[in-house]
Protein backbone atom coordinates (compact mmCIF):
# COMPACT_ATOMS: atom_id res chain seq x y z
CA UNK A 1 0.00 0.00 0.00
CA UNK A 2 2.16 2.88 -1.25
CA UNK A 3 -0.35 5.44 0.02
CA UNK A 4 0.80 4.54 3.56
CA UNK A 5 4.38 5.44 2.65
CA UNK A 6 3.95 9.09 1.77
CA UNK A 7 6.81 10.85 3.62
CA UNK A 8 8.43 9.51 6.76
CA UNK A 9 11.60 9.92 8.76
CA UNK A 10 13.36 8.19 11.64
CA UNK A 11 14.21 10.45 14.61
CA UNK A 12 16.21 9.62 17.73
CA UNK A 13 16.91 11.50 20.94
CA UNK A 14 16.03 12.10 24.58
CA UNK A 15 12.43 13.28 24.12
CA UNK A 16 9.39 10.96 24.08
CA UNK A 17 7.94 13.15 21.32
CA UNK A 18 9.78 12.09 18.14
CA UNK A 19 9.12 15.48 16.47
CA UNK A 20 11.35 17.08 19.13
CA UNK A 21 14.29 14.76 18.40
CA UNK A 22 16.85 15.26 15.61
CA UNK A 23 16.45 13.31 12.36
CA UNK A 24 18.38 10.12 11.74
CA UNK A 25 18.72 9.95 7.98
CA UNK A 26 16.76 11.61 5.20
CA UNK A 27 13.02 11.84 4.52
CA UNK A 28 11.85 8.61 2.87
CA UNK A 29 8.97 7.96 0.46
CA UNK A 30 7.28 4.90 -1.05
CA UNK A 31 9.62 5.39 -4.01
CA UNK A 32 12.67 4.91 -1.74
CA UNK A 33 12.47 1.11 -1.97
CA UNK A 34 10.32 -1.59 -3.60
CA UNK A 35 7.26 -2.74 -1.66
CA UNK A 36 7.77 -5.95 0.28
CA UNK A 37 11.47 -5.33 0.93
CA UNK A 38 13.36 -4.26 4.03
CA UNK A 39 14.90 -0.82 4.33
CA UNK A 40 17.82 -0.01 6.60
CA UNK A 41 18.05 3.59 7.81
CA UNK A 42 21.40 4.51 9.35
CA UNK A 43 22.15 7.64 11.31
CA UNK A 44 24.64 9.83 9.48
CA UNK A 45 26.47 10.52 12.73
CA UNK A 46 26.67 9.09 16.23
CA UNK A 47 23.53 10.04 18.17
CA UNK A 48 22.99 9.38 21.86
CA UNK A 49 19.31 8.50 22.19
CA UNK A 50 16.84 6.97 24.58
CA UNK A 51 13.90 7.03 22.17
CA UNK A 52 13.64 6.13 18.49
CA UNK A 53 10.54 7.20 16.62
CA UNK A 54 9.16 7.33 13.10
CA UNK A 55 7.29 10.44 12.02
CA UNK A 56 5.09 10.75 8.97
CA UNK A 57 3.77 13.67 6.95
CA UNK A 58 0.88 12.82 4.69
CA UNK A 59 -2.81 12.29 4.26
CA UNK A 60 -2.86 8.74 5.64
CA UNK A 61 -1.35 6.72 8.46
CA UNK A 62 2.08 5.19 8.06
CA UNK A 63 1.81 1.40 7.71
CA UNK A 64 4.77 -0.66 8.99
CA UNK A 65 5.10 -4.42 9.26
CA UNK A 66 8.12 -4.60 11.54
CA UNK A 67 10.59 -2.14 13.06
CA UNK A 68 13.92 -2.99 14.68
CA UNK A 69 16.30 -0.50 16.29
CA UNK A 70 19.95 -1.24 17.06
CA UNK A 71 22.60 0.67 18.97
CA UNK A 72 26.28 0.68 18.17
CA UNK A 73 28.32 0.85 21.38
CA UNK A 74 31.85 0.94 19.96
CA UNK A 75 34.87 -1.22 20.67
CA UNK A 76 35.35 -0.17 24.29
CA UNK A 77 31.76 -0.49 25.47
CA UNK A 78 30.78 -3.11 27.98
CA UNK A 79 27.37 -4.54 28.79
Amino acid sequence: CPEGLHRWQVRAGADRDPWKNPPCGLWQTGDSFPLGTALEVRCERSMPARFVGIVSVGPSALVLCEVEAYAWRGERSHR
